[in-house]
């Protein structure tokens, strides 16, 4: 009997998947599987002797001409963690979450999350202060809330906000979105939106928008606001927001560490979509896809 030939799968970050998919993996006949937690330093040292790599956001993944990856697994929708010669090698395969409209309508983590980061920011809850003082909360209602990109996330947000009794504003380089919610929302250019929405949160994809919030868009700001970002830490200018935040009294909060100012910031270690629910839905996902490729 010809002896089937196995794929060999490294997961350096178990404790971040679904152990449902885990044991899949384990159990499949069709993988050789090392899964075991590593640091970034020794994840590089071993993974290009793999054929099959399967990572989130805490690992990075860089090319090598060498390499034996056939596939790399990214439940994700972000794919700035891999390297861009992989996305467009036709050696490797990336199968992520990337543009899996239909599927990601039914993955609601980073949208509660967003709200949650609303919620915090206007209590005025902040994780780095030592204050001991009860300061005067903020309501959601009859506020100006400017939605920057109004795609999957940024449509959820809007709804639930405007039950709220939110005054729904956005922003959105998409004709065709663009189009589409102007019936429901107004539309407005990104620095008139800026300059009256008291809570302004980022929805908008790394690819094309590095910096897109800088210091001549954040210029205009409205004193005293929040701004929300369960986007990508690397489309906010940090710098030229630390300047902004302190003449205008800004708040930040953010979906990932922010090393520059503590002061008015309010920052989860990049949480947004890791709910049990979405975790399970997108990494069993991603497997099925794994395997339809395998079969076929």
């Amino acid at each position: 009997m010809q002896k089937i030939k196995k794929y060999k799968l490294i997961c350096p970050d178990p404790e971040n998947f679904s152990k449902k998919v885990i044991q899949l993996i384990k159990k499949d006949s069709n993988f050789d599987a090392y899964i075991k937690p590593l640091d970034q330093r020794s994840f590089e040292k071993i993974v290009h002797k793999f054929d099959i790599v399967l990572i989130r956001f805490n690992h990075t993944i860089e090319y090598s001409k060498y390499s034996k990856v056939k596939y790399i697994l990214s439940p994700t929708t972000g794919l700035d963690h891999i390297s861009n010669l992989f996305i467009k090698s036709d050696n490797t395969k990336v199968i992520s979450l990337n543009g899996e409209y239909k599927f990601l309508k039914n993955i609601r983590a980073t949208v509660e999350h967003t709200i949650l980061l609303i919620l915090i920011s206007l209590r005025n809850i902040n994780n780095t202060s030592k204050s001991k003082k009860i300061k005067k909360g903020r309501e959601i209602y009859e506020k100006n809330i400017g939605i920057i990109g109004i795609g999957r996330v940024g449509s959820l947000v809007s709804k639930i906000l405007a039950s709220f009794g939110a005054k729904i504003y956005f922003f959105e380089k998409d004709r065709e979105k663009k189009l589409k919610f102007s019936k429901k929302y107004k539309y407005l250019p990104i620095n008139k939106l800026l300059k009256i929405c008291d809570i302004i949160s980022i929805h908008i994809p790394l690819v094309g928008n590095y910096n897109f919030l800088n210091k001549n868009n954040l210029s205009f700001i409205k004193k005293n606001s929040y701004l929300i970002n369960t986007s990508r830490p690397k489309v906010v200018d940090e710098k030229a927001l630390i300047e902004v935040k302190k003449e205008n009294n800004l708040f930040y909060a953010t979906d990932f560490p922010f090393k520059l100012s503590k002061k008015n910031i309010f920052s989860t270690p990049h949480i947004a979509g890791m709910t049990v629910e979405s975790i399970e839905k997108t990494d069993l996902f991603i497997f099925s896809k794994l395997m339809k490729h395998i079969k076929s």
